[in-house]
């Protein structure tokens, strides 16, 4: 049994916390209580049974469920449409509520654990003396996992340096309210961007816009998803503020110095390639298939690339031309890329419900 400390409360800390404790390791987790937003989170179907097994929930509240996943070039290829039942799979994407998630990974934590949390943010990290000083309390450590964000403290403090950083990328995002969601997921790619909208509920959709282009994107004059929303042919019926944020890609190493890097400590970038939860989800499965911290690092990272590989063919249309092209009319290749997508990059023990807890 190793003594763990997670920093950074968010989805990556609070779904790690349970994880390592569950295989029998100590755990404190330092942060404030995250709070919801009110957001409904699509997940893989992998994802969903993960999560079921986690909190040990077999009846984990799962809403609208999408079947069908549409890509489409703008300009040069039609649709390419991926389908539940080829993968033998019920569904490909499920929604869950947020209010609905936190309160069962709460309920699970503070009824069936023996987590310590601390309600705080950290003070000082000192890595050579494997400590962690909080307000009148000095925490020592086995391992030190970074869960606090794109702008990590930790990871700066433990010296990472970035495999790759595109401090250009911007996202923006709206939720439309209409009669009727459908049970599509589609993205449209074009040169430098995409634009994607994922049924989030049966009356709800979110619509994504995300740009590589290293200029400004004049947001600030116009709402680059009006006319999108309008194209997908959905009469919305409220539409809420749009939300506009910098989002930089970024991907560091996993592992340095026993601080490990978790959500978007490691890898940040748009909602491309099985990011936020199903990404946290894949690489808990990982870190929980090996002996070790230590052994999963070099798993971790060829998987993380390869997610951020897939994210950053969006930024070059002819590369996005190429792959839609040969998953389209070569089937190997096609089951092979798209089989691993639709596990976040890669099936584990823990996409299938079958991991097994000391706890």
């Amino acid at each position: 049994m190793s003594e763990i400390t997670i920093i950074g409360a968010g989805y990556a800390g609070i779904l790690s916390a349970i994880a390592f404790w569950r295989q029998g390791h100590k755990v404190t987790l330092v942060g404030p209580e995250l709070k919801s937003l009110g957001r409904t989170f699509s997940l893989l179907y992998g994802t969903t049974l993960a999560l079921k097994s986690l909190l040990d929930d077999p009846d984990l509240n799962i809403g609208l469920k999408v079947d069908t996943l549409k890509l489409k070039h703008q300009h040069r290829w039609g649709d390419l449409s991926i389908h539940a039942k080829d993968y033998d799979m019920p569904f490909l994407l499920g929604s869950i509520s947020e209010n609905s998630l936190l309160a069962q990974i709460n309920l699970f934590i503070h009824q069936k654990t023996n987590i310590e949390w601390i309600y705080q943010t950290s003070k000082a990290i000192n890595i050579q003396n494997h400590s962690v000083d909080i307000e009148n309390k000095t925490l020592s450590y086995d391992h030190l996992i970074a869960c606090d964000g794109a702008h990590s403290k930790t990871r700066m403090t433990a010296n990472f340096i970035a495999h790759h950083i595109d401090p250009a990328t911007q996202t923006s995002l709206q939720v439309a309210e209409i009669h009727h969601a459908g049970s599509i997921a589609r993205q449209i790619f074009a040169e430098n961007q995409v634009f994607a909208h994922v049924p989030l509920s049966e009356t709800s959709i979110a619509f994504y816009a995300t740009t590589y282009d290293p200029q400004p994107h004049p947001w600030h004059a116009e709402n680059p998803l009006q006319n999108y929303i309008q194209q997908t042919g959905f009469q919305a019926i409220s539409l809420s503020p749009l939300v506009q944020f910098q989002s930089p890609n970024h991907l560091y190493p996993a592992l340095n110095s026993q601080v490990l890097l978790m959500g978007e400590a490691a890898i940040s970038q748009g909602p491309v390639g099985a990011q936020g939860i199903n990404g946290i989800i894949t690489d808990l499965g990982i870190l929980l298939a090996h002996p070790s911290i230590e052994s999963a690092a070099s798993s971790l990272d060829a998987i993380r690339n390869k997610r951020y590989r897939i994210n950053q063919l969006t930024r070059h249309a002819a590369l996005m031309h190429i792959g839609i092209l040969v998953q389209g009319f070569i089937p190997p290749i096609n089951d092979f890329v798209m089989h691993n997508m639709l596990w976040g990059g890669q099936k584990t023990a823990l996409h299938e419900g079958l991991q097994l807890w000391d706890r």
